[in-house]
């Protein structure tokens, strides 16, 4: 899965539910959720274009591993946020700049 931050510039936000191909960087150190791995992407290029000061979260199983600042290739659905009552992960992902 791929989450967008919903201050993300409006070349990430015109993607919303669609499949995108993105290339970036893992730009922090992974975290592990059961038997998931989630990384935090600083893009550079959306579907072959050049991108600036965005960035995604991506989940995967755990047999798939990454390293901190590992240049990356993905293709995937960009998926709204959970959001519910006692929590936004929409707000969550805002102060975390992703």
């Amino acid at each position: 899965m791929l989450f967008w931050n919903p201050e993300a510039p409006l070349q990430i936000q015109q993607y919303y539910e669609s499949y995108i191909s993105v290339e970036g960087n893992i730009s922090a150190f992974p975290e592990r959720k059961g038997n998931i791995m989630v990384y935090d992407i600083s893009l550079t290029k959306l579907n072959g274009e050049e991108i600036t000061a965005a960035g995604i979260r991506i989940t995967t199983y755990q047999h798939e591993k990454f390293l901190r600042g590992e240049k990356i290739y993905l293709k995937g659905k960009l998926e709204k946020p959970f959001e519910s009552n006692e929590f936004s992960y929409k707000e969550y992902l805002s102060r975390k700049k992703i």
